[in-house]
């Protein structure tokens, strides 16, 4: 397998959406909006053009087949380069994609990067050789640096205007110019910087600013109020911005916002505002461990499909207005040790496939609502202690379930009895049955054809 390497990446894509598989991009012509790179990009995943997908904070990685990659640069033919050429020739006004792992001895000259549409740069200390003479390419959209950038690149690098993605990683300084926020063409930024303070407070002149990474900026404390003047922000990733412990109020303006990701952060509480971003549809919190509780009113967002809030361990409750959340498709409350019961009335949960309650010890009931998430697939109770039993009726829907990882046998009629087992399929590989003192009947466990479970 090769990774694919960053300056090629859009012309690799395109070789392939284009070449490669002309029928199968027919069906997306007629998708309008930003959920089309997912399908294609999807689509290449499915027929194994891209493989071994992993999303790092907010960043996706992949890999081609050799093949594929040798196929895409065959194609591709001089459009490619991996490397400076030692002089400007006739055949260099012809590469669009650089990727360069080695520093340029000498200056370039200066229509070098004419045609240039992505340049990827990694390694070593970038002076502004190469992007002092990218800034006037009219045509580059894309520019990956994996360097240490001095005050000098940056200013080049803001000079790009017709610039679309931009991604810097190993940054050394506090805070960044101003002149960032006049690439009025940006719709994509990932930062990584250790030792970011804070943003310019002009960002939200980014008005096609789609895309906003800020993964590992460690050191940042705030967003600035402007940020809610960025009007097309669909995608906001904060994870590992340990030091943040708040979102402005103007966050509440950005209505097209659909992923918000604040995982490994200080955040004590989400403001108000949250809950008038109704095309949220991906929350996560994972390892809050300030987290108290949801915003009331988080039941407004119509839309949301994921809500992650793994390790919030001081979450005591959730609000009821959470089972408003009729399009919710993934609840993640594993190690939430502090939450006693999910509230009552989660009958509208329809479209509920992952509940994972692992490792809330502390719970003790799960409402009877619970009996109606007709898609349910995965149930994870694994180390809930303190489970009293299972509501009534839950053999209803436990065929479609492919985990279960806990059945307890409740005293008392209030709860199911062993026999609703029954419904429950083979692939219940690791199921652990709590409570078989309370199993009164003989037929009750016939009933629930343990014979034919495996692991239990």
């Amino acid at each position: 397998m090769a990774s694919i390497e960053g300056a090629a990446v859009s012309a690799i894509l395109k070789i392939l959406a284009n070449k490669l598989a002309p029928s199968m991009m027919k069906q997306y012509s007629s998708i309008v909006g930003v959920n089309v790179g997912d399908e294609c990009f999807n689509s290449l995943v499915q027929v194994s053009f891209l493989q071994d997908v992993k999303e790092y904070f907010g960043r996706v990685c992949c890999e081609m087949h050799d093949l594929l990659h040798d196929l895409a640069q065959f194609i591709l033919d001089e459009q490619i380069s991996t490397n400076v050429p030692k002089d400007a020739t006739s055949s260099t006004k012809y590469h669009r994609y650089f990727s360069l792992v080695q520093q340029p001895k000498k200056p370039l000259p200066r229509m070098f990067f004419k045609n240039a549409r992505a340049i990827y740069v990694d390694g070593g200390d970038c002076d502004d050789i190469i992007f002092n003479k990218a800034k006037n390419a009219k045509h580059l959209c894309s520019i990956i640096a994996n360097n240490n950038l001095s005050t000098t690149v940056l200013t080049a690098i803001f000079q790009t205007k017709h610039l679309k993605y931009l991604e810097m990683s190993r940054l050394q300084c506090e805070s960044l110019p101003e002149t960032m926020s006049d690439i009025w063409s940006l719709q994509a930024l990932h930062l990584e910087c250790n030792s970011l303070l804070e943003l310019p407070k002009s960002i939200g002149k980014l008005q096609k600013l789609r895309t906003l990474n800020l993964s590992w900026c460690m050191k940042l404390k705030f967003l600035p109020d402007s940020i809610g003047d960025c009007n097309m922000l669909s995608s906001i990733c904060l994870c590992q911005c340990m030091e943040l412990a708040a979102l402005p109020n103007s966050v509440g303006r950005n209505k097209k916002l659909r992923v918000l990701k604040l995982d490994h952060t200080k955040i004590k509480e989400l403001p108000i505002v949250i809950t008038k971003l109704r095309n949220l549809q991906c929350s996560s919190l994972c390892n809050c461990y300030r987290l108290v509780e949801l915003p009331k009113g988080i039941g407004n967002l119509d839309k949301l499909q994921v809500l992650n809030l793994e390790y919030c361990v001081q979450l005591v409750e959730l609000s009821k207005d959470i089972n408003n959340l009729e399009k919710l498709q993934v609840l993640n409350l594993e190690n939430c040790g502090e939450l006693v019961n999910l509230p009552e009335g989660t009958s509208k949960l329809e479209k509920l496939q992952v509940l994972n309650l692992e490792g809330c010890r502390k719970l003790v009931e799960l409402p009877d609502g619970i009996v109606k998430f007709e898609r349910l697939q995965v149930l994870n109770l694994k180390d809930c202690e303190e489970l009293k039993g299972m509501p009534v009726g839950i053999g209803q829907f436990s065929s479609q379930l492919q985990k279960l990882t806990l059945f307890v046998v409740g005293n008392g009629e209030k709860f199911a009895g062993i026999s609703e087992l029954a419904n429950v399929g083979r692939n219940s590989e690791g199921l652990i049955i709590r409570g078989i003192s309370h199993v009164l009947e003989k037929d009750d466990a016939h009933k629930a054809c343990l014979k034919e479970k495996t692991d239990l």
